[in-house]
């Protein structure tokens, strides 16, 4: 699922450029992300970790400079980018946008085709 309606909106996290190993996942897939960021040298005050988009956090651990976050992919995920939002003891709250990419299914647009339905008649 796109979520472009994610740059259009004030979050009222602190916005730090992230970087993160590996950067893309595959549906199905459970991995241990190593994150880190320049401007974040203390990792042990988060609280809370938060996943948007196709992905869903199932453990996190502050290794130092590093937070090591391990995460599972939905079978049946979409393609797309996914976001992550760190929450600190502090009440600081970090927003990594596109943060890693899935490299899922693509979603299926349901248009009118123009295409008549044949449905029995009782006439």
């Amino acid at each position: 699922t796109g979520a472009g309606w994610l740059e259009d909106i004030d979050t009222g996290a602190e916005e730090v450029r992230f970087d993160v190993t590996p950067d893309t996942l595959s549906p199905g897939t459970k991995e241990v992300l190593t994150i880190s960021a320049e401007t974040i040298t203390d990792w042990t005050q988060v609280q809370s970790v938060t996943a948007i988009g196709e992905l869903e956090v199932l453990d996190s651990i502050s290794a130092g400079a590093e937070l090591l976050v391990t995460v599972q992919v939905p079978q049946d995920a979409y393609a797309g980018a996914a976001h992550l939002v760190f929450e600190f003891g502090d009440g600081e709250v970090y927003l990594a946008r596109d943060l890693l990419f899935i490299l899922g299914e693509q979603e299926e647009e349901f248009a009118d085709t123009g295409l008549v339905d044949e449905t029995p008649s009782d006439d």
